[in-house]
């Protein structure tokens, strides 16, 4: 998942100062912490604010919320599932994005997220020449064509980055022993 990307924002468990308020950072009654953050680092492959949307987009049952750029969006049972709210929390959220998981057996839950792009548009053909085109216009659909494959590879690690991110998100479900990470609020 995007190896030289900055973790500066990462993190499960709250400080000091999310222990002083109600936050999922901090363990439940159950002694699990049910958020997490990611860094928002687009220059080095991660462009966390994208991959909000994705989780929003694709809801997974487990999710509870979404907090990104100064909007929140919830999960399935939420309100207004899918819908990007205006969040008006002293953390706008644009360093990292914030993700938690509803509690108890379904929250629990082993299994990847499903986080892969609509299939509808990588499924799409690439387009043809047309004997009216003009030389140019073949030219820029030649280029185009071009665009479109080299956009595909990108989206092929894209997709194995965003299946790494949905073992993540299983792990901090199952793995009550990575809790050992300080966020700073």
């Amino acid at each position: 998942m995007a190896p030289r990307r900055s973790k500066a924002s990462d993190g499960m468990k709250g400080d000091d100062a999310h222990a002083a308020r109600v936050s999922a950072h901090n363990p439940d009654r159950q002694g699990i912490v049910r958020a997490f953050d990611i860094t928002h680092d687009p220059a080095n492959g991660m462009d966390a604010h994208a991959l909000a949307d994705l989780i929003v987009a694709r809801q997974d049952p487990r999710l509870r919320l979404v907090i990104s750029r100064g909007r929140i969006a919830s999960g399935p049972d939420g309100p207004a599932p899918r819908q990007w709210r205006t969040y008006s929390g002293a953390n706008p959220h644009n360093a990292h994005i914030h993700v938690e998981v509803v509690s108890g057996a379904l929250g629990d839950r082993d299994g990847a997220w499903d986080l892969a792009p609509d299939r509808a548009s990588r499924d799409r053909a690439t387009p043809t020449e047309d004997d009216d085109m003009t030389a140019e216009q073949a030219k820029q659909l030649h280029q185009a064509s071009a665009d479109v494959a080299h956009i595909k590879v990108e989206m092929d690690a894209l997709r194995r980055d965003i299946r790494e991110i949905g073992e993540a998100l299983n792990l901090t479900i199952r793995d009550r022993s990575k809790l050992d990470g300080v966020i700073e609020s």
